[in-house]
């Protein structure tokens, strides 16, 4: 049976800081297909062609659009703390809860690029189908055309057409 996508907030740890005391908790929700489309649009929107087919990018544009990502797919964070690219921030020490969307997109300028892609690739595991319910599977698999495939070592009879 297939089912929709499922926008209930899934609370995730990144790998990293899954042995600390005090962890930083990403509330993530999958992104609907209008929400990646949109996504699309913006990083797409960062680039542009110069001279001899070169394609140029503009980093500020670059920027809206992990910001941009980054609110769609996390509604809610607990337990951060700033570092250096905002200072007054990082000077309130650790933030119990964070759900503005303009501290959510900071969030998203101050992490490590290799945690906002953990975060991210998150948010699109979560309406992927699961390795056991692939295996569960009870249908038949199927050729890139929609045909069934056959076992191998079946009986493939061919009817003759009439003539």
């Amino acid at each position: 049976m297939l089912k929709g996508i499922s926008f209930s907030l899934q609370p995730y740890v990144l790998e990293d800081d899954r042995e600390s005391e005090i962890q930083t908790v990403f509330h993530i929700k999958p992104m609907s297909g209008h929400d990646a489309n949109y996504s699309l649009m913006k990083y797409n929107e960062a680039r542009s062609e110069a001279r001899g087919g070169q394609v140029k990018l503009k980093v500020g544009r670059l920027d809206t659009a992990d910001e941009t990502t980054f609110v769609m797919c996390v509604e809610k964070i607990e337990n951060y703390q700033f570092g250096d690219t905002y200072p007054e921030m990082r000077d309130k020490g650790m933030i119990a809860e964070i759900t503005s969307t303009d501290q959510l997109k900071m969030v998203a300028k101050d992490m490590p690029p290799t945690y906002m892609t953990e975060v991210m690739e998150q948010a699109n595991k979560i309406s992927a189908i699961t390795e056991p319910e692939r295996k569960d599977s009870r249908s038949s698999s199927t050729t890139l055309s929609g045909g069934r495939k056959r076992a191998q070592g079946a009986d493939s009879t061919i009817a003759k057409s009439a003539e």
